[in-house]
């Protein structure tokens, strides 16, 4: 068996997206991949990358497949807010933090979002959902609201208000973490105004 038809076994037993590690693993090179793109046999998705071509995802929003390409990757903002069935957004990129320092991932196919986190802020409020992390609700919420210039307010009124009625978390939890992102005396009036 030649070294493309192992790749392409490879592939086929794995669907999906892999690095270029997972490849050398199983005899490629580099040259070889690259020769394997040029001929249109795999698709480069983003830098180190590949797929077979015309690999569809399960799911039209495939956070399993972006998790693999962004190193440190945490789904934050409107991508938390779908994991978590948070409010209505459906959003059109894949929101994710990545610590201050750590440069983000080229992609081609994948239109991801990246936010920069400091260390504190970076490292509070994630939770293992299966193979992707993702932050808790009363994280995102709060990020929301850090963010708001960049999302809109209106995403974090309803991400609060949603997440309050619906007992995905807790006021002081949510306070707990607008300490944490500063933003506490920002989210205090929309709070009291919600407990009218």
């Amino acid at each position: 068996m030649s070294k493309t038809e192992i790749i392409l076994s490879y592939f086929k037993v794995n669907p999906g997206i892999h690095p270029l590690k997972d490849l050398t693993e199983i005899g490629a090179y580099r040259n070889l991949v690259r020769k394997l793109v040029n001929d249109n046999i795999l698709t480069e998705v983003s830098r180190g990358y590949y797929q077979l071509p015309g690999y569809e995802p399960e799911t039209s929003f495939d956070l399993v497949e972006v998790s693999s390409i962004v190193q440190n990757g945490v789904f934050c903002l409107a991508s938390a807010l779908f994991i978590h069935g948070v409010g209505t957004q459906m959003p059109n990129n894949y929101h994710i933090a990545i610590p201050i320092g750590q440069s983000a991932t080229q992609k081609k196919d994948y239109p991801i979002k990246t936010y920069y986190y400091s260390p504190a802020i970076y490292n509070t409020g994630i939770e293992d959902h299966g193979e992707i992390k993702v932050y808790s609700v009363a994280k995102t919420v709060a990020d929301c609201f850090k963010f708001r210039n960049k999302i809109g307010i209106a995403v974090a009124l309803e991400a609060l208000k949603y997440s309050l009625r619906e007992k995905k978390t807790t006021i002081p939890e949510i306070f707990e973490m607008a300490e944490l992102c500063r933003v506490k005396k920002v989210i205090m009036p929309y709070i009291e105004g919600y407990l009218s």
